[in-house]
Parts: C-alpha cells; sequence; structure tokens
C-alpha cells in the first residue's frame, strides 16, 4: 500500500464511523408555541433595553456619592479620636467606595447587557424571518434515568434502536422531568435556541417510568469508565448497560 492509498483508506474510516451515527436530524417550522416564546422573549429584552437608557439609577448613585464623600470628610475632621465616629466614619467610607465602584461598574455593564440583549433580539428576529429549526426526532419506550450526584446534572440514556443508546444531560433544568423520558420527543439541535426558549426537549408521546441507577453507583460506574458528553451514542441496550452498571452497585 502506498501513501495515497493510506490515507484514502483512513478517510473510509472516518466515513464509516461517522455513518454508525444514528441520531438524525430533521428541518421543520417553528410552532405557535416557539414562535410566541420568542416574540414574548424579545418584547421582554426591548423593555431591558430601555429600562437601561433611564439616568434615574446614575443620578441616586451620584446623589450618594457626594453625599458619602461629604459626611466622611467632616466626621475624619471632627470626630476622629472618638470611637462612634470612627465606627460612623468607616461605614460611610464603605459606602463611599460602593458609590465609587457603581458610578464605573453599572455603566459598563449596562453597555454589556444591552449588546447582548440586542445580538439576542437579532437572533430571534432571524429564526422568526426564516421560520425553520433542525431538530432530532427520537422514538422510545426504554430509558436508564441516573440520578444527580451533587450538583453535576440529570443523565439520561435512551434507547434510540435496536442496538444503540443515546445519553442525554440535563445540567440546567432545561428537560422536564414530568415528561421525561418521553416515547416520542425532539431535542433542539441549535444550542442558542434552547436558551432563547429555555427549552431542550419537546414532547410529542407520552411519560414512561424509567429504569433508575442512584447516585452513588452512578459516581462509582462514571469515574470507573469516564463521564460522556451531551449526544453520546453507545451501541447496547437498556437491559444489559443497567446490569453492566450495577454491578458497581456494592463495589
Amino acid at each position: 500500500m502506498n501513501i495515497s492509498q493510506y490515507f484514502i483508506s483512513l478517510l473510509d474510516i472516518r466515513f464509516k464511523v461517522y455513518d454508525m451515527s444514528t441520531l438524525i436530524s430533521k428541518f421543520r417550522p417553528l410552532t405557535d408555541k416557539e414562535l410566541n416564546k420568542l416574540r414574548s422573549q424579545k418584547r421582554e429584552n426591548i423593555k431591558i433595553i430601555e429600562l437601561s437608557y433611564k439616568i434615574k439609577p446614575y443620578i441616586i448613585i451620584g446623589i450618594l456619592t457626594f453625599l458619602s464623600g461629604v459626611t466622611l470628610y467632616f466626621f475624619s475632621k471632627s470626630f476622629n479620636k472618638i470611637f462612634l465616629g470612627e465606627f460612623v466614619g468607616q461605614l460611610i467610607g464603605f459606602i463611599f467606595s460602593v458609590c465609587i465602584a457603581l458610578l464605573f461598574y453599572f455603566p459598563f455593564e449596562q453597555i454589556k447587557s444591552r449588546k447582548r440583549l440586542n445580538n439576542e433580539n437579532t437572533q430571534i428576529e432571524s429564526l422568526i424571518n426564516k421560520n425553520e429549526i433542525e431538530v432530532y426526532e427520537i422514538q422510545t419506550n426504554q430509558a436508564i434515568h441516573f440520578i444527580q450526584y451533587d450538583d453535576e446534572g440529570e443523565l439520561y440514556l435512551i434507547q434510540i434502536s435496536e442496538n444503540k443508546l443515546l445519553y442525554i444531560w440535563d445540567d440546567q433544568t432545561l428537560i422536564k422531568k414530568t415528561k421525561f423520558p418521553n416515547t416520542h420527543f425532539e431535542i433542539y439541535k441549535d444550542i442558542d435556541l434552547r436558551w432563547l426558549l429555555w427549552n431542550k426537549v419537546t414532547y410529542k408521546g407520552q411519560r414512561f417510568t424509567p429504569k433508575k441507577v442512584t447516585a452513588n453507583t452512578k459516581s462509582k460506574y462514571f469515574k470507573a469508565e469516564g463521564y460522556p458528553e451531551d449526544l453520546t451514542e453507545i451501541e447496547g441496550n437498556i437491559e444489559s448497560f443497567f446490569e453492566k452498571v450495577n454491578q458497581y452497585k456494592n463495589d
């Protein structure tokens, strides 16, 4: 085998691995519920942006800064040897320092916030105009729920085909436990869209009760085997995997 044939074989292997994926995405229009949610979020962003231009907070902070600065000056001159005066002076000095910090920090944060919200509204407008999103559609009736250990998030393992399993993380409460796992659901492919809708999954079927792995067993298993990334596929079936994980139960 010459060098060119060797690299061609590597490419063949790469595409064969890629083709093993059973998680196929599809495009569909936004639903009325999704459109309303996006429009509502845009209106809320506009309100926050408009409030950020009001000068009243700056005037209040400016007055507090001036008053605390003047008061601090007189306390330092007149009561520097009296305990109460020193205590009050230190308190006013603290207030003065906070006000000074806010005078610089508050406008900077408002500018950052306006930029972020304007970008978000641009995204929303683009999504609404395009009216097309990409989702993964999944039908199943078998799943494992790994109980959360500390604050690492909820983890599910879903049977997506005869010999394929899919890990799904929910580390930001974007999946409703009252509806998931579900016999028929969609996962938003676009991560930004998940945050805009504050949702990762749409539910089209019925919730079913998954097998459960305790937090302690989960921790032992993944510390030994390594934690998966979100939407990682593995080969196997729920029954055999559940037995494998529970071998760590009493270790």
